[in-house]
């Protein structure tokens, strides 16, 4: 299922939800943890609308990690969603993370990311362009995750906002 229940900004024209059968084809190459280890993740899906065919959904998403200096990592990514003939949401992203320095018998719980986002969204006769910045600290230990950025962002209702964000998000 497909949900489009931004509350702060919603895309003018495209489907609230879309339920329906969905096939995902996936491939995934990297080690997932709470820091990505090098290597990619590709996949492809579409989600059947049976309520109305030209809602469907296709979805390709692409990620790229490599590993920099033995301990950083950068990863490139990119997603594509189309809805039906009408209209579709691309999204692409740079990311690096930097782990604090650790001691050789304890494993490394923190990190200083960046990440560098853009986005374009078109339905019909509607086109949005978006982008952040974002800088913060993130920590991780047992299942518990806390993290604290600053993002800049530039959106179509604001030439600028500054916000702070807390956990992750688009």
């Amino acid at each position: 299922m497909y949900v489009n229940e931004k509350q702060d900004f919603r895309i003018p024209g495209f489907p609230r939800s879309v339920a329906g059968p969905k096939l995902v084809l996936a491939r995934e190459t990297r080690l997932l943890s709470f820091i990505p280890r090098a290597g990619y993740h590709a996949s492809a899906g579409f989600v059947l609308s049976p309520q109305k065919m030209e809602d469907s959904i296709v979805e390709i998403k692409l990620d790229k990690t490599f590993s920099l200096l033995s301990f950083c990592q950068l990863t490139l990514s990119a997603d594509l969603m189309g809805i039906g003939v009408r209209g579709y949401s691309l999204r692409s992203q740079v990311r690096v993370d930097i782990p604090f320095v650790s001691r050789l018998d304890a494993p490394n719980n923190g990190e200083v990311f960046l990440r560098l986002r853009g986005g374009a969204d078109t339905y019909e006769e509607t086109k949005l362009i978006g982008s952040a910045a974002i800088v913060g600290l993130r920590y991780h230990s047992s299942g518990f995750i806390a993290e604290f950025g600053l993002q800049i962002t530039r959106s179509p209702e604001e030439l600028s906002q500054l916000t702070v964000m807390h956990g992750e998000g688009w």
